[in-house]
């Protein structure tokens, strides 16, 4: 179903943005969870205002003691309301940056619904919310992340095509 292959999808990309950049301690904690199927991470980019586009973002990150805090209005993150954890871009002064927000943190809400197709996706508000930085350079890993997304979509589109044209022929 659409919803499954494109939790599934976001898991590749988040896997691989964890990969290239993130610190030796999420690596630890994340990358076997979200390979065994034991945790769900998703990314939460799109803004009612940046219609699709990621180099807008309103979100904002201000340096904390531990780490830095959120204030920001994300829409439409996939899967939302069944993540472990979310990566969510936000603004350091103007520079986007990507960071890891935990379930569960303080000022974080989440609003699940159920999507046309019948998969399910969140609105998250983040006031104050605590996050740990992933990468600085967050737009050349969200341009990234998006083409092997697009790339993953592909791949099983060859795949779907590939099983139908077998089924019909025979």
């Amino acid at each position: 179903t659409g919803g499954n292959a494109g939790c599934c999808h976001g898991q590749m990309y988040n896997m691989n943005t964890l990969l290239r950049h993130g610190s030796p301690e999420q690596k630890k904690k994340y990358l076997p969870k979200i390979a065994s199927g034991e945790a769900i991470v998703v990314l939460a980019y799109q803004e009612r205002a940046a219609r699709y586009r990621l180099d807008l973002c309103e979100a904002k990150a201000t340096q904390a003691p531990g780490g830095y805090v959120l204030n920001a209005t994300k829409s439409v993150v996939p899967v939302g309301d069944q993540a472990d954890a979310f990566i969510v871009p936000a603004k350091i002064n103007s520079q986007l940056a990507l960071f890891l927000v935990e379930r569960g943190a303080a000022g974080l809400a989440v609003g699940g619904y159920r999507t046309q197709d019948g998969a399910r996706a969140a609105e998250l508000t983040l006031s104050g919310t605590p996050a740990t930085l992933i990468t600085a350079d967050g737009l050349a890993a969200l341009e990234t992340g998006v083409d092997v997304g697009l790339a993953a979509l592909c791949a099983e589109g060859v795949g779907v095509m590939d099983r139908l044209l077998a089924l019909t022929v025979d």
